[in-house]
């Protein structure tokens, strides 16, 4: 499953992590290491697009939660955003 969004606010220049998880209920089924976000290549900090994947193959059919989470080490600040979806 690929998706995309913006992370708003960030510090200048931002050091950015993304962690992902799926969970299934309330317990994490697929947790994978947080990932380091480029923003080398960036003119602007206003509004940074970040895409992810996580593969499906491995969770059954059923209700889950995407949880997303940004971490910015240069204010030290974290923001979450969860997305409900099902596999059938």
């Amino acid at each position: 499953m690929r998706f995309t969004t913006y992370i708003y606010n960030a510090g200048t220049p931002p050091q950015l992590g993304a962690q992902i998880k799926i969970l299934r209920g309330n317990q994490p089924v697929l947790t994978p290491p947080e990932t380091t976000i480029s923003t080398d290549k960036l003119t602007s900090f206003t509004s940074i697009p970040y895409a992810g994947q996580f593969p499906l193959s491995s969770l059954t059919p059923g209700n889950y939660v995407l949880e997303l989470t940004i971490t910015d080490r240069a204010t030290n600040a974290t923001a979450s955003q969860q997305l409900n979806f099902s596999i059938y």
